[in-house]
């Protein structure tokens, strides 16, 4: 918004960004995550609350809390991450050779070939798509928003931040 020479469109930027952020990221995920905690609509209400809460917390300080936050979050939602995959795969460590030897077998069958290949096309690229928005933010837009209240004068250096 800060780069649109317009105040018409660089304010409708600004607004859809806005919309987006909130409508596409956060409201999904949020929903995705509270719906994982099965029909009890108390627990569910109990966990949007306390999501929006730390949200509330981290936005109101601006983008250095943002920032902070991030800074310490995303290594430890990192680390989880990583523990409960190996810990799935452990769990099911039985069943590994299994899906192993249906992979192969699937990736060989002729049938398989030719029906995924017609019918996986298009729900391959719509799946991709929704994906890359939703972990970097790849063709949403608002990274400039961020990128742009960077403080550094030398356009290169702030390119390395993008």
């Amino acid at each position: 918004m800060y780069y649109i020479k317009n105040k018409f469109f660089a304010k409708a930027y600004a607004f859809t960004g806005i919309v987006a952020c909130f409508c596409s990221g956060n409201i999904i995920q949020t929903n995705s995550a509270v719906i994982s905690l099965g029909e009890d609509l108390n627990k569910r209400f109990f966990a949007g609350f306390i999501f929006a809460a730390i949200t509330m917390t981290v936005v109101v300080g601006g983008v250095s809390k943002i920032s902070k936050f991030t800074s310490k979050a995303v290594p430890i939602m990192s680390v989880l991450y990583i523990a409960l995959c190996f810990g799935v795969v452990f769990v099911n460590i039985e069943t590994v050779p299994k899906c192993f030897l249906n992979i192969v077998r699937g990736a060989f069958n002729p049938a398989s070939v030719t029906g995924g290949a017609v019918g996986s096309v298009i729900i391959s690229l719509v799946s991709g798509a929704s994906k890359g928005v939703f972990s970097n933010e790849a063709g949403l837009g608002t990274a400039a928003m961020a990128y742009s209240s960077s403080d550094d004068d030398d356009i290169y250096n702030q390119s390395l931040y993008g």
